[in-house]
């Protein structure tokens, strides 16, 4: 077995319905990466397999509650709470680092690379600056240049509760969407991406930048596994799309289309 800080630590970071679950289950199929995933989630699974690792708990931050101007649910505004009185890493640093010290263990002499992922605003800047000059050697950031498309795929998901691309969507439930609440996810993605770019470059850390649309979605990881220097092999994802192309299920996709479509925030025709 190789030892851990011999390899190669790197993480993920990543906006809401970036792909990220696309690129991840890719990652978990390279037969020299060992990719955790999630590291900082607190939904029931993400709980349940730091219990498995041994890991105590570190609660997100707490704007990732309110992302998009929403209002969480009081069942989630709940568990959080609990979520203080349970043992718990002393940072976000802190519980990186037990982390990868918790991968030797898990790790063989065919892993190269270990890493995990992260939500852009599942940790605040001066913790991710702390993260990423001192406990992982490289960082890739996935985005969509469509924004509007994700920002309505995420506010499906939070009013639907409809998240993980494994349920089936046949006969999915129709809604509308607030078009000013599309918005609001929007705008916040893209400046949460332009932080997160300069809090590392400000940190004077390297990282690797992947568009979604030009990478995950066409199968392009080339660039991908020289950035982390791994061998080049050809996989697809093992998720499929959650949302329809035409939007059937958004009543109101046309408006949202009408009033926000554009260069900046992308289409959803």
């Amino acid at each position: 077995m190789k030892e851990n800080s011999e390899m190669t630590k790197f993480m993920l970071i990543a906006h809401q319905r970036s792909g990220s679950n696309a690129l991840h289950s890719v990652l978990q199929q390279h037969p020299e990466i060992f990719f955790y995933g999630q590291l900082f989630g607190t939904a029931t699974n993400h709980l349940k397999k730091s219990l498995k690792w041994g890991m105590p708990f570190t609660p997100v931050h707490q704007d990732h509650l309110y992302m998009g101007g929403r209002t969480p649910k009081t069942s989630t505004v709940f568990r959080h709470q609990l979520l203080r009185f349970l043992p718990k890493s002393a940072t976000p640093a802190k519980h990186v680092e037990r982390f990868f010290d918790k991968a030797k263990k898990r790790t063989t002499d065919k892993h190269s690379c270990v890493g995990f992922k992260l939500h852009d605003s599942q940790m605040s800047y001066l913790d991710l600056r702390l993260v990423a000059q001192n406990h992982v050697d490289k960082v890739v950031i996935l985005r969509r240049r469509n924004v509007l498309q994700a920002a309505v795929s995420c506010l499906y998901a939070q009013q639907t509760d409809v998240w993980a691309t494994r349920k089936k969507t046949r006969g999915a439930k129709t809604v509308a969407l607030a078009v000013a609440r599309v918005e609001e996810f929007a705008k916040e993605t893209l400046c949460s991406t332009e932080r997160v770019r300069a809090t590392l470059e400000l940190a004077d850390v390297q990282y690797h930048e992947m568009e979604y649309e030009n990478t995950v979605l066409l199968n392009q990881y080339e660039l991908l596994w020289r950035y982390l220097g791994v061998e080049e092999v050809e996989m697809e994802p093992l998720t499929k799309r959650l949302s329809t192309p035409d939007y059937s299920h958004i009543s109101n996709a046309a408006e949202i289309n009408e009033a926000l479509a554009g260069e900046k925030f992308g289409w959803l025709y």
